[in-house]
C-alpha cells in the first residue's frame, strides 16, 4: 500500500475527521450519489475532541486526502472504523485494522451495514455480548478469536 500513512490524529486534525465522519455518515454523501454512505447521524465536534483526547484516533491518508477513520478505546476496543465509500473494497479497512489491532469492537446493528458484519468476521471476530444501552440502541461486542486480525 504505497502512498498511504495511518498517523494517530492531534486536535489539529478536528475538523477535518469532523468534515469526513459528517460526510459519509449523515447523509451529505448520500445526497450527492457517493457509494457507500449512510444517513444515520453526526457525531459533535465536542465528541470528537473526546475521541482525540481520551481515546487513540488513527487517521488513514492516500496521499494527503484522508480517506480512513478509527476510534480506539482503552484494552483495544474499537468503536469506530469509517473508510471513504469511494476507497472501500480495495484492503483499506483491513490495512488499518492491521495496524490497530484491536481484541474487540462494538457495533450498533441499527447503524451497522450487513457488509461490516461480514467484513469482521472474515477477519476472525465473532458476536461475543449482545445487550441493550440507552433501551434503544441494539449494542453487539465482537471479540477476536483469531490470534491476529487480517490473518484469514
Amino acid at each position: 500500500m504505497t502512498e498511504y500513512l495511518i498517523r494517530i490524529a492531534t486536535l489539529h486534525d478536528i475538523n477535518v475527521i469532523h468534515n469526513f465522519v459528517d460526510f459519509w455518515l449523515s447523509g451529505t454523501g448520500k445526497h450527492l450519489n457517493f457509494p457507500d454512505t449512510s444517513n444515520h447521524y453526526t457525531i459533535p465536534l465536542a465528541k470528537h475532541r473526546t475521541f482525540i483526547t481520551k481515546y487513540t484516533t488513527f487517521l488513514l491518508f492516500h496521499q494527503q486526502t484522508l480517506i480512513g477513520w478509527a476510534v480506539l478505546q482503552p484494552k483495544k476496543h474499537l468503536i469506530f472504523l469509517l473508510i471513504a465509500g469511494t476507497y472501500r473494497h480495495h484492503g483499506h479497512g483491513t490495512h488499518l485494522l492491521k495496524h490497530i489491532d484491536p481484541d474487540t469492537f462494538q457495533t450498533d446493528h441499527k447503524k451497522t451495514s450487513p457488509d461490516l458484519l461480514a467484513f469482521y468476521t472474515k477477519k476472525g471476530y465473532q458476536i461475543e455480548t449482545k445487550h441493550t444501552r440507552n433501551n434503544n440502541k441494539n449494542i453487539d461486542i465482537y471479540v477476536r478469536k483469531t490470534p491476529k486480525c487480517g490473518t484469514q
